[in-house]
């Protein structure tokens, strides 16, 4: 899955990944030309869309269905098309260089979507390419400053039908005239056409072209669109419903899921993805997330949370009188008006009675919560004439927006998804000079409540109240209310949840209204005052599974199982999948151990492992480097284990083995020294290299060819002045980080830059591990003093702990929420990762452990010791859960 990077912003600009960049050195200076990243943590279709400058956007959203009669003719003859007009300026130097005149197949006039604007344009289709270049005829273009203009240039550009993840249907101004692009690399494109017929022409072009890749797809809903443009029937063939019910997915993804299938995007301020306020307690000094008094009532619309202020929307309601209206049959309760043919102004200012005159998402709510942030406060200023809003009406308080959307009439705002994840909302970083309240504080930050002390602990604990046990029994109930059957119709009005009715889809087919001025008064009313989601659900969603009792038992031990793999010879590397465990030991000799079904203690040894044959034993290679020490940052395993990746050769390559038959696969060289670290995704789609020439590498990985190196290399990372010492990989968050003396790097899957940070003692990171939700922890191997410590993803140092061992490893559980590190003191250690505060320390093994590795499902632990050993242990992170919010824990 911040906001809509449109890039030129000065200030902190808001882009579409989880990060904040200086574009350069140090902790970045709020003005830099390329700002702040800003953290996000899903995508509407799993994959994070981090922006390039060319987009606004982060999320994704709807659909629209197709008409069976607007299939579209692919064989049009020339005279059909509609023929491209003469390119001027940048535009015209830019088709002249792509030449693609003879191919081009379509073209047609349109706007890109963005959190700024719409932007007129052009999009051509042809030769396995499609380009859209900005319309510098226009009014927009011509009249506006330079650097507006720069900025539109900017989202100039040409596309491979191979770049292409997918493709959905969208609405804009709740018509069905838009759809939305995903690319590979993780940006998205959001364009709107004239009519539905010519958005679904475009439609039909690009869905056969489509990749669907599932590197970043972690909602599954890549291969579903192949078959189905049908949001219902995408949520149908989709198992996120039954996986969230079974608690095998998150509240935060499972509504990223069905704000991505209801037409929310991001590159659409009136269509921003709707998350729910949960908690109602932002006073007291301790945070109880096990009290049902700390949560807001989730059966109920924010508008019918305060009694005395819901009895005046009902009665304004009961009281309204609909002398100026459609014909009743034709009005649904909640605002669905039926219309055919020309319609006049009097008969288009029909206005059905309603309880709530705004809405709970408008571009306004989402430029209040985002107004310290670029772009959005350019926009916001925009929206407002040039000027802030008085000081009084600025987002500067949870506890004061809390309370005034309980209070005020015109208020019943929900929450976006940032305020889960982006501390950074919460600071004026860029020193803005929002003014002074009558009592004359000037706004800065945003007061937080006494529990959270910084931004960085209020995500924290909002998103552990998210993923609580009392929003996760009743988020079915506010998901009806938002995507479900409480959205409209008679359910709506008992629910006591009906809006104006131009928030729906058909309440005014201004498509047909004769009146131009009306027509424009009736899209700014849609723009500013909200649209409601796409309903998906007609009956009531189902309830997630009760949790189950406390485990009860002895604390988790270490010496489950125990068996030799090469005595005497370190176990330096561990990789467990359901099937197998693949070990590497310090002498490179490799083994693939099979896991025996129903026996989560037991393994098959491989047997070529200590075979006494020396030429059937597996090893990778010939000798690494001199100087190169061993370490489970040497080596990497492909998803399905057939396939090992090691480093650290003399000849400057890194090395891939079939791993059933032990035989060298392919050496790949790009460095000019020796390959210290590598790193490959979870997926197994992209391999990161560091090497003593202070650069790294990242490359593209083909399953379809047994896991093979892509050549050239996709991206370069530079910016180091030392040799790299260790190196993360993220495709979900497109993020690659990497050590070397004295500094850490982030830049992009393709090589860009985001930031640079350090920590403030410690200066030899080894170790390095990034979390889903995109913290990291990094251990320092300085000789004074051992540090381990965590970041967040934009460089913010979380806590730091001195250690008195040498670890050798640390693994990160598939929540985010511990660590847990090994080395010299023959103990593992579980941690809590925002603050590094010890939870459990388990008894001493018989030797130091050198790698470790958790089991898919993270019930056991595999541990490689230097004596040789393999050892198993039970580890229950729920055990521990309760310590993230500060709770007592189980045992």
């Amino acid at each position: 899955v911040s906001g809509g990077g449109e890039g030129g912003d000065s200030g902190t600009v808001a882009r579409s990944s989880m990060l904040t960049a200086d574009g350069g050195g140090g902790q970045g200076d709020a003005n830099s030309s390329q700002g702040q990243w800003l953290k996000r943590m899903s995508s509407s279709l799993g994959f994070p869309v981090p922006a390039a400058n060319l987009f606004a956007s982060r999320n994704n959203a709807s659909f629209a269905g197709l008409g069976e009669d607007d299939e579209l003719e692919m064989s049009m003859s020339a005279a059909e098309l509609d023929p491209p007009p003469k390119p001027v300026g940048w535009a015209a130097a830019a088709l002249s260089a792509l030449n693609i005149g003879e191919t081009q197949l379509f073209s047609v006039e349109c706007e890109m979507v963005t959190t700024r604007c719409p932007v007129k344009g052009r999009l051509r289709i042809g030769g396995g390419l499609f380009f859209y270049n900005v319309d510098e005829t226009s009014d927009l273009y011509y009249l506006t400053s330079e650097s507006e203009r720069m900025w539109m240039d900017g989202l100039n550009g040409r596309w491979a039908f191979a770049d292409v993840l997918g493709v959905m249907m969208r609405r804009f101004l709740l018509q069905h005239t838009a759809l939305e692009i995903f690319f590979g690399s993780q940006t998205t494109m959001f364009l709107n056409f004239e009519t539905p017929k010519v958005a679904r022409k475009v439609f039909r072009m690009l869905q056969p072209h489509f990749t669907g890749s599932t590197s970043y797809d972690v909602f599954g809903l890549v291969p579903l669109m192949r078959a189905t443009h049908s949001p219902e029937e995408l949520l149908r063939r989709s198992d996120m419903t039954a996986r969230w019910q079974a608690r095998q997915v998150s509240n935060f993804d499972y509504l990223m899921f069905l704000n991505t299938l209801a037409g929310r995007s991001y590159n659409d301020l009136g269509q921003y993805p709707i998350f729910p306020w949960v908690l109602r307690d932002y006073t007291s000094a301790k945070l109880d997330l096990t009290s049902e008094a700390t949560f807001r009532d989730l059966s109920k619309p924010v508008g019918a949370l305060e009694p005395q202020r819901l009895q005046m929307f009902l009665d304004r309601y009961n009281d309204w009188s609909d002398d100026i209206m459609a014909p009743a049959a034709n009005v649904a309760p909640g605002g669905s008006v039926g219309a055919s043919g020309s319609v006049s102004s009097v008969e288009a200012l029909h206005n059905p009675r309603f309880m709530y005159g705004t809405h709970y998402s408008t571009p306004g709510y989402v430029l209040y919560w985002l107004i310290r942030l670029q772009p959005f406060t350019r926009a916001f200023l925009r929206l407002q004439g040039g000027k802030f809003d008085h000081p009084e009406r600025l987002f500067s308080s949870l506890r004061k927006a809390w309370e005034t959307s309980l209070t005020s009439t015109s208020d019943v705002k929900e929450l976006i998804p940032e305020m889960y994840y982006l501390p950074e909302l919460f600071k004026n970083s860029n020193n803005l000079n929002l003014g002074t309240t009558h009592s004359g504080q000037q706004l800065g930050d945003v007061e937080l409540p006494p529990w959270a002390s910084t931004p960085e602990e209020f995500v924290r604990l909002h998103r552990e109240a998210l993923e609580s046990e009392y929003v996760s029994s009743h988020l079915h109930e506010w998901i009806d209310l938002i995507f479900g059957y409480k959205q409209r119709g008679p359910a709506a009005v008992e629910a006591q949840n009906v809006f104006h009715h131009l928030t729906y889809e058909g309440g005014c087919d201004w498509t047909n209204v004769d009146d131009p001025t009306l027509v424009s008064a009736i899209k700014e009313q849609i723009s500013a005052f909200g649209q409601t989601p796409l309903q998906l659900f007609q009956q009531p969603h189902p309830a997630q599974t009760p949790l189950g009792p406390p485990k009860e038992g002895p604390l988790p031990r270490a010496d489950r199982m125990t068996v030799f793999v090469t005595a005497d010879d370190p176990v330096t590397f561990v990789h467990v999948r359901a099937e197998s465990i693949v070990t590497v030991s310090c002498s490179q000799l490799f083994g693939v151990h099979a896991r025996l079904p129903n026996d989560r203690y037991n393994i098959k040894l491989d047997p070529l492992l200590n075979s006494p044959q020396q030429d059937t034993r597996r090893r990778l290679g010939e000798p690494v480097e001199q100087e190169m020490v061993i370490s489970p940052g040497c080596f990497a395993v492909s998803p399905d284990h057939k396939a090992v990746f090691t480093c650290g050769y003399w000849d400057n390559s890194f090395k891939r083995f079939n791993s059933e038959s032990g035989k060298h696969a392919q050496s790949v060289f790009a460095h000019t020294s020796v390959l210290t670290c590598i790193e490959l995704a979870r997926d197994g789609s992209i391999l990161a290299a560091g090497s003593r020439d202070a650069t790294v590498t990242v490359w593209d990985i083909s399953s379809k060819s047994g896991w093979a190196v892509q050549q050239p290399h996709r991206a370069l990372l530079i910016g180091h002045t030392h040799a790299v010492t260790c190196v993360a990989v993220a495709t979900a968050l497109d993020l690659v980080v990497s050590g070397s003396h004295g500094q850490l790097l982030s830049h992009t899957l393709n090589g860009e830059l985001i930031r640079r940070f350090t920590h403030p003692t410690a200066r030899r990171p080894h170790l390095v591990e990034i979390s889903c939700s995109g913290d990291l922890v990094v251990y320092f191997r300085d000789k004074a003093q051992p540090v381990l410590a965590s970041f967040t993803l934009n460089g913010t140092l979380m806590a730091s702990a001195e250690v008195t061992e040498q670890l050798m490893d640390v693994v990160l559980s598939s929540d985010g929420r511990f660590v847990v590190t090994g080395g010299f003191a023959r103990r593992m250690v579980v941690r809590l990762l925002h603050n590094l505060q010890i939870v459990h320390e388990f008894d001493p093994l018989s030797a130091s452990i050198r790698s470790m590795a958790l089991t898919p499902d993270e019930h056991t632990i595999w541990l490689g010791l230097a004596s040789g050993e393999l050892v198993v242990c039970d580890i229950d992170f729920n055990t521990w859960r309760p310590a993230c919010w500060g709770g007592e824990l189980q045992w």
